[in-house]
């Protein structure tokens, strides 16, 4: 009874997800980080089984523009609720690797970030690789910018089809975390503000 109560809190909180592509603003209300277990009955994916690499478009099974609810095997609907109005919601899954969460804009996955682990992008680069890994399996792909609150990098890869990104954020030397998904919600520092 207890997941059944989690999963319909889950549900309200990605189900608020309806706001536009601009990033929420500090101050417009609490982003919601929501974790979520699968249901009891859900069969677990196995990792040893399953490739978990990031791409610009996703991991695994979970891709962007893909319902979050069906993506990660969750039993609850997600219609809208009122009163919502939350933008976005941040989602981290029991059906996902330790340290990998999703974030859903109205309902669909908009990015990927992974933020501890040894999850690897399809290319090998993870966290903990220099700087100089990035540039060298990126060539010519990637642009650094600073990075917005402390000394370190945001290594910005963009792929062939520029709708995407994969936006590696470093501590000016190794790779601290990164996160891949469309534009503009891979751009966001906040995740949902």
């Amino acid at each position: 009874m207890a997941i059944n109560r989690w999963m319909a809190c889950a549900c309200v909180a990605l189900a608020a997800c309806g706001g536009g592509a601009e990033e929420p603003k500090p101050g417009a209300g609490e982003s919601p980080i929501v974790s979520v277990a699968p249901p009891a009955s859900a069969s677990k994916f196995s990792r040893a089984d399953t490739a978990w690499s990031v791409t610009p478009r996703g991991i695994g099974s979970v891709t962007v523009g893909s319902r979050a609810r069906d993506a990660l095997g969750l039993n609850v609907t997600l219609a809208g609720a009122p009163g919502a109005d939350q933008a976005c919601a941040y989602v981290r899954s029991g059906r996902l690797p330790a340290g990998v969460g999703v974030l859903a804009i109205k309902g669909d996955v908009a990015r990927i970030d992974v933020d501890s682990g040894r999850v690897a992008t399809l290319e090998g680069a993870r966290i903990g690789d220099p700087e100089s890994r990035i540039r060298q399996i990126y060539a010519g792909r990637v642009k650094q910018e600073p990075h917005k609150y402390t000394s370190g990098h945001y290594l910005v890869v963009t792929p062939a089809d520029t709708r995407y990104r994969i936006i590696f954020e470093t501590d000016g030397k190794t790779v601290t975390s990164y996160r891949a998904g469309r534009m503009p919600e891979v751009t966001w520092v906040e995740k949902c503000g």
